[in-house]
């Protein structure tokens, strides 16, 4: 469980910062999201001694449209962040509890996007909090995609169901890896997030989506 929520934590985190609710929907921490968009997005992982660490960034641009609330198409433009760490010392890695787990977001950072997949960037202050140790600190996002490989298209629908959290989504999306480049260091400390191996970068155009996290059901 611990590989999807840390794949779908920058994501999350993004939605539920964007994503209009009804009171009901609030209620039952039902998040739903609707509409074209652009996205570049890097994973970036590092394992010393019994200690790993991922960080993870996401830039999405594009257009949301949540009716009966927002019948009409919202531009938006954010970029969000999610690190956690965990020690390996005495626990697998699916059950290990995390020593840090931080996350921000901004809506005004600045991305380039290329519609043909063929790059992007990205540039933008974070601010994070840790959760662990109630730290906030300043992240400076500076990061390059370039595409490689072949575009691919897929339409149609997937979901899956975990201990408290269901997630859903069909559209029409086209998809590119990427590689990436440039930095995420932490300010106050000057640790550089993006020094570490990349485990995952990608780039992509969706169309006519429609994600739904329900979490606590």
């Amino acid at each position: 469980m611990k590989r999807i929520l840390l794949v779908l934590g920058a994501l999350i985190l993004c939605l539920t910062a964007l994503a209009p609710q009804s009171s009901a929907e609030a209620a039952a921490q039902v998040f739903r999201f609707r509409g074209g968009s652009q996205i570049a997005s890097a994973t970036f992982s590092h394992t010393e001694g019994t200690f790993v660490t991922t960080a993870m960034i996401i830039a999405i641009e594009g257009f949301n449209q949540s009716p009966p609330r927002e019948p009409t198409r919202t531009p938006y433009l954010t970029a969000g962040v999610v690190i956690f760490q965990y020690d390996t010392t005495t626990c697998q890695p699916e059950d290990c509890p995390f020593t840090m787990n931080a996350d921000g977001f901004t809506d005004a950072p600045v991305f380039q996007f290329n519609r043909d997949l063929s790059s992007a960037t990205l540039k933008a202050t974070v601010t994070m909090t840790d959760l662990v140790s109630a730290r906030s600190f300043p992240l400076e996002v500076d990061l390059s995609w370039i595409g490689i490989g072949e575009t691919r298209h897929h339409a149609g629908s997937f979901g899956f169901r975990e201990s408290g959290i269901i997630f859903r989504t069909t559209g029409n999306n086209y998809f590119r890896w990427a590689e990436v480049s440039g930095s995420v260091i932490d300010l106050d400390t000057n640790f550089d997030f993006a020094t570490q191996t990349t485990a995952l970068a990608f780039l992509e155009r969706a169309f006519g989506n429609e994600i739904v996290i329900e979490i606590g059901r």
